[in-house]
This record gives structure tokens, sequence and C-alpha cells, in this order.
């Protein structure tokens, strides 16, 4: 018998009611549960009426004690991060910004791939999948637990920038090869300082 089932195909069409992007997102969902995709269609199948119910299913499962569980760092936290930053920061950036391994970031990004934009190249940046993400994050009644305080995450994301700052510039100044004043140090290093490319990603 095939799999999908006619039926579950047409039930599938009449919740996508013709938006490309509840298709989209739904069959990510979906694809991501491996061997258990068959339950995971037949669960969401029952539960969805719209995006936002959608969003909510992903954000809950990728935010289960089992899958969260050995995490160096808050998914929601790096969500916030997407939705604050001025302009969005290669991958390799937004893992050096949570000082996190770049294979560990992936793994927590790929939790949540069907509402992301991850690129293959981790000099390029990461961006939401469709403008109706943010709104669903930014609104308390629409996504209730998982919603995205878009001023304490500026002052958080800003904190991190702070932080990676003061720690670039105190190495500027701990760096001594010998035969260079300060300013030549400081030409030196300033232009290959991970903290300082960020900080120009963030001021523009």
């Amino acid at each position: 018998m095939p799999w999908p089932s006619e039926r579950v195909l047409d039930l599938l069409t009449q919740k996508a009611s013709g938006s490309f992007i509840f298709a989209s997102t739904f069959i990510k969902f979906v694809s991501e549960a491996g061997g258990m995709a068959h339950q995971r269609l037949l669960t969401a199948l029952k539960s969805h009426q719209g995006l936002d119910p959608l969003y909510t299913q992903v954000f809950s499962h990728a935010t289960h004690p089992d899958n969260a569980r050995g995490d160096v760092v808050d998914l929601m936290h790096v969500v916030g991060a997407i939705l604050t930053i001025a302009h969005p920061l290669p991958l390799s950036n937004l893992a050096f910004l949570f000082q996190v391994e770049l294979p560990d970031f992936m793994r927590i990004l790929l939790r949540i791939q069907s509402v992301l934009l991850i690129p293959d190249d981790d000099r390029e940046p990461v961006y939401l999948l469709h403008t109706s993400l943010r709104d669903y994050m930014t609104t308390q009644s629409r996504s209730g637990v998982f919603f995205i305080d878009l001023t304490a995450h500026h002052v958080l994301i800003a904190l991190k920038f702070l932080r990676l700052f003061l720690r670039d510039l105190q190495h500027l100044y701990e760096y001594k090869p010998q035969g260079y004043t300060r300013m030549q140090r400081r030409q030196i290093v300033q232009p290959v300082s991970p903290g300082f490319l960020v900080m120009h990603y963030v001021l523009g």
C-alpha cells in the first residue's frame, strides 16, 4: 500500500489551503522524524489548522527534554538572536557569538530546520524560512511559551557582543610582539579578530 495514502494527501492538501509555506514546513517537519515519519505525519495532521499550530508543534518537539538533553546553548536564545540581529550573521559567526563549536551549534539548529534556511557553507547566513515565523514568535498571544521578547533579546545579544569586544580588547593589549608599538599591535590584531568581525555585522 503506497505511503502516504491518497486520503492522507487529500487531507494535507486541504490543510495547506494553497499555502506553499505551510506545505513546505509541514513536509520538512515530518521528514525530520526519519523512521518515525509515518507516526509524526498522522499526529501532525490531526492537530494542524494553519501555520501557528504547525510552528507550535515544531518548537514543542525541538525543545522536548529528550531533544534538548546535552545542549550547550538554549535553542530559544539562538532563535532570538536570529530575529534581533540587524544583519544576518554567517553560520560560523553565529556559533562564535554563542561560544559554541560549529558542529554542536549545527546540531541545535537542525532541530528546527523545517523553519530555517540553513546554508551548506558556514560562511553564509542563517535565515528564517518565512516572515510569518517572525510574526508568530513575536506575538505572545500566538506563540505562548515560545514568545520572543525582542527588547529582552536585544539586551542579551548586546551583552554577548560587549563581552566579545572586551575580550578582544584585552587580547589586543596582552599581545606584545617584540619591536612593535601599541598602535602597530592594534593594526595587526584588529583585522583578524572574530569579535570585531561580528561587531561589524551588527553595527553595519
